[in-house]
């Protein structure tokens, strides 16, 4: 009996221990094996990794289709005659208007051209800017170190290198002094001798005044409004003397500009001349007569409109003559309502 006991004691005891280990076995599975890590072999290589090469910018070639024009609206910086410090750098800058169809961009440069250069750079690119937007062009220079006068001309420049015509210039100018030289002096008022007296930077400047080409061009520019059912502009004694105090400066100053050795625009001369005016515009001409100057006008499409605008009610006309001066003839005529 007591063997029977300790068998079945026996049997008990492995029962629960085979259990209990069963039990165990399932609560804790085994773990499993390290994953291995792929070890390269010589025939295996790695995708080169492509770096993206900088894709080039394009150049700005010549538009087609399109018209190239600038107009000049005014020196922002370093007006035509002002002193500048011997061997200092200095900042020239220039508002234009494009005035063509084209857009400019990158490809159109500025370029100096004659002159002295003092320092500019041969060419600098424009800055985008769209037909009728307008833009400050600005190069850096440096006054020379010896006393005198000094000017630098620089033309734009399409893509295709042609030139941009501004206005009916071809280019664009800085004349400074340095030192004790000084610029010829500004007539304000027209002068009383009609004889011609001196030159450019001699210190007497007096053209002559030509009454005959300024009536010529008054007929002209009636007889274009009359073509164009307009009225007949009528000659003001005021508008006149502002005409000719800029067809002066011109000629005293080798001008070829809008904007008086003074800094004047055609607002101020007109009101310093005591017209007072709702509206005035201004057209210059150098180095012609009446018949080239409305042709030029004419067939350019800013001053043509200017002429033929039917708000204009007076007009005023200065021409000047000046032998030995760069352009010999110079032309201002000042369209204006009250």
């Amino acid at each position: 009996m007591r063997t029977r006991i300790k068998i079945w004691t026996l049997l008990l005891a492995f029962g629960l221990c085979a259990c209990a280990a069963e039990s165990a076995s399932q609560a804790t599975p085994a773990a499993l094996p390290p994953t291995q890590t792929p070890v390269k072999t010589a025939t295996q290589t790695e995708a080169p990794t492509v770096t993206p090469s900088p894709t080039a910018a394009a150049t700005p070639t010549a538009q087609s289709n399109c018209v190239n024009s600038a107009l000049f609206l005014s020196d922002v910086t370093i007006q035509d005659g002002t002193n500048v410090p011997a061997g200092q750098a200095f900042s020239k800058t220039w508002r234009l208007r494009n005035d063509g169809t084209c857009i400019w961009n990158s490809g159109y440069t500025l370029n100096f051209i004659s002159g002295d250069q003092m320092d500019a750079p041969a060419s600098i690119p424009l800055s985008e800017t769209a037909p009728g937007a307008e833009l400050e062009l600005s190069v850096e220079l440096t006054a020379p170190a010896t006393d005198g006068a000094f000017a630098a001309f620089f033309e734009i420049r399409d893509p295709a290198g042609k030139i941009v015509p501004v206005g009916f210039l071809t280019n664009i100018w800085v004349k400074i002094t340095v030192g004790t030289a000084i610029s010829a002096p500004v007539s304000t008022a027209a002068p009383a001798n009609p004889g011609p007296t001196g030159a450019p930077g001699s210190g007497i400047c007096n053209p002559s005044l030509d009454g005959s080409t300024a009536g010529e061009i008054i007929a002209l520019i009636n007889s274009a409004r009359a073509e164009n059912g307009l009225a007949a502009l009528t000659q003001n004694a005021k508008l006149d003397a502002a005409a000719q105090t800029h067809s002066s400066d011109m000629a005293c100053n080798n001008l070829r500009s809008h904007t008086g050795s003074d800094g004047s625009s055609v607002g101020q001369r007109v009101a310093a001349a005591g017209y007072a005016s709702s509206r005035s515009e201004e057209v210059i001409y150098v180095g012609g007569g009446a018949s080239a100057a409305f042709g030029w006008w004419m067939n350019d499409p800013v001053h043509r409109d200017a002429i033929l605008l039917a708000g204009h009610a007076h007009i005023g006309v200065g021409v000047s003559n000046l032998p030995g001066s760069a352009f010999g003839t110079y032309i201002a005529v000042v369209l204006a309502a009250p």
